[in-house]
């Protein structure tokens, strides 16, 4: 009879109080449980798909406890444009583990690099640790959006976070810091100043008008300057000239108010108006 009565006692603690070895999502905001793939973020910002991997420890009763880590991405899906960067934020919180835990990214398009910053972090019980991964693309990326994998390994436990990257049909041309001494002569332009030449940019298959390649200029040179365009009727139109003077300029750290949105495939070329044709570019839409 004194059995029966412990062994309820013990029935109704435990349902009382829980299994202390489980530490759920409500633990860490944002994070499924340990076995949860693709958990929902339940912290009011964007996460990645998350996914803990769990190691027993004995304890001296004989029992186990579970053990692990979740890792998670500050948002679901992250914008970028063409030739640039993107940094994504990548947390991994604890839940109960302590050690060195490895980040690695994989799935990214060709044409995407990924650097951690760290690479590897430290956490502890429940303190947790951040890394910063740098996406880095290139002017030829195929704009699309493209699930990646960003994987924490420490020993054989594992976790991952599934965002996606979209990389837009969108491209900033930069004006550099003293433009003219990268000058050739009209005969002989340079064509140096603004990368690579030419700047070839893959078209995604639902080019036109309504869905264009839009290229940008900022002007980071102390002097104004507007820009030589060529092919208007195709979306890449001359900044506005009267009587052969530019009627507006980029002045330092300004984006051009033309817009150039590029809606068919083929060959662009520009220059510095003010300058004349001692500085050129082309953008090759293919």
């Amino acid at each position: 009879m004194r059995s029966t009565v412990l062994l309820s006692a013990c029935a109704a603690l435990a349902l009382a109080c829980g299994d202390a070895s489980n530490i759920t999502s409500n633990h860490w905001g944002g994070i499924g449980s340990g076995g949860d793939n693709g958990g929902a973020d339940d912290s009011g910002t964007s996460s990645g798909s998350d996914s803990g991997s769990a190691a027993d420890v004995s304890l001296p009763d004989g029992g186990s406890q579970t053990q692990s880590f979740q890792v998670m991405t500050d948002k679901t899906s992250y914008n970028v444009e063409l030739r640039a960067t993107v940094v994504v934020q990548v947390t991994i919180a604890p839940q109960g583990f302590t050690g060195t835990v490895n980040l690695a990214v994989t799935g990214l398009s060709t044409g995407v690099t990924g650097a951690f910053n760290p690479p590897s972090v430290s956490v502890s019980g429940t303190t947790g640790a951040t890394s910063m991964l740098t996406l880095t693309t290139l002017e030829s990326v195929l704009p699309a959006t493209t699930p990646f994998t960003v994987t924490a390994t420490s020993g054989a436990s594992t976790a991952n976070a599934a965002p996606s990257l979209v990389v837009m049909p969108q491209i900033t041309i930069q004006i550099p810091t003293n433009v003219a001494a990268k000058a050739g002569t009209s005969g002989n332009p340079s064509t140096d100043a603004f990368g690579n030449y030419p700047i070839v940019i893959n078209a995604p298959a639902n080019l036109s008008t309504t869905n264009p390649i839009v290229v940008k200029f900022l002007n980071n040179d102390s002097s104004p300057h507007c820009i030589h365009a060529s092919n208007a009727t195709q979306g890449f139109p001359h900044d506005a000239v009267t009587n052969g003077v530019c009627n507006t300029l980029m002045q330092k750290g300004q984006f051009d108010q033309t817009a150039h949105n590029v809606n068919t495939k083929g060959s662009y070329l520009f220059y510095l108006h003010d300058e004349g044709d001692t500085t050129d570019g082309m953008v090759k839409v293919q």
